[in-house]
């Protein structure tokens, strides 16, 4: 299950959240990202797998100046069929939660998702 994996956050056409995870001698880690219109909101956010689940906390070093949304957390699962789900949760006790489905793609979506523009 290591490689690259994309998924469209909120149903939104600009916005992708990323991971690329690495076997690590029999153990996958890995990064998440999220892309917003051309802009990076958060990157190198450490992705920890426990096979099948996997999960992430963005921290506030990993938010881009001024962006909101350290604490967001997220939490799924490696599927079978090749496919990654699970659900992104907000902080500060706001109901939302967003189903999230990845799919595995050739290139680093951290990097390669929007052409690299740098926090504002």
């Amino acid at each position: 299950m290591a490689g690259y994996w994309r998924s469209p956050f909120a149903n939104a056409h600009s916005e992708h959240i990323g991971m690329e995870l690495r076997d690590n001698g029999g153990r996958l880690s890995g990064t998440a990202c999220d892309w917003s219109s051309g802009y990076l909101v958060y990157s190198n956010v450490p992705v920890q797998v426990d096979y099948p689940n996997v999960s992430f906390r963005v921290r506030e070093m990993d938010m881009c100046p001024g962006c909101k949304g350290s604490g967001t957390e997220f939490f799924g699962t490696l599927n079978p069929d090749s496919t990654l789900r699970g659900q992104l949760h907000f902080p500060g006790g706001r109901p939302e939660i967003t189903d999230l489905q990845f799919s595995r793609v050739g290139d680093n979506p951290c990097v390669a998702l929007f052409p690299p523009i740098p926090f504002p």
